[in-house]
């Protein structure tokens, strides 16, 4: 079996990195596009398709097609509730959370702006961990409450989480 497919998360990191080590990263990625035997996402910030387009090899190699994901607005709450339910879904409890509730999942776009990614490494993912360890049979409300707290921005002062969802 070999990769078909190398994600880099977070790229816009590796881009800004030192001089040596974009160096070293850009060595890397061409070894990779030389050998014509898997594919590259780069997943990260929208100033990323930039860079990437200025380094020739890569650049020259297939065009780097580009899609631009934007968070979910309030106008596109169904499919957010849809992908909340997918990732329940995939949890690891002998019950459903119910993250796909009308409340809980306004609070959770409320609180991370609808980004996926908030979602799931803000909240979810602590909230999770939160409940296993209390051997809790689903992630219940108290559980985002407390991990929301603990992530709230400065100068946010509203309770996220705070009443039980309907």
């Amino acid at each position: 079996m070999r990769a078909q497919l190398v994600i880099i998360d977070d790229s816009q990191f590796l881009f800004g990195a030192h001089k040596n080590h974009v160096r070293e990263f850009y060595g890397f990625l061409k070894q990779l596009v030389d050998r014509h035997t898997c594919n590259i996402l780069f997943v990260g910030e929208e100033g990323v398709i930039p860079q990437v387009l200025a380094f020739g090899p890569l650049a020259a190699r297939g065009g780097f097609p580009k899609k631009v994901l934007t968070p979910f607005g309030e106008g596109a709450m169904d499919q957010f509730r849809l992908l909340l339910h997918e990732i329940d879904l995939r949890l690891p409890f002998r019950e459903l959370s119910g993250l796909a509730n009308k409340y809980l999942a306004q609070e959770l776009h409320d609180f991370t702006g609808g980004a996926t990614g908030q979602v799931m490494f803000n909240l979810v993912r602590p909230a999770a961990f939160r409940a296993l360890n209390e051997d809790s049979p689903r992630i219940l409300r108290h559980h985002l409450y407390e991990e929301a707290a603990l992530r709230q921005k400065p100068g946010d002062a509203r309770e996220y989480f705070a009443r039980e969802a309907a």
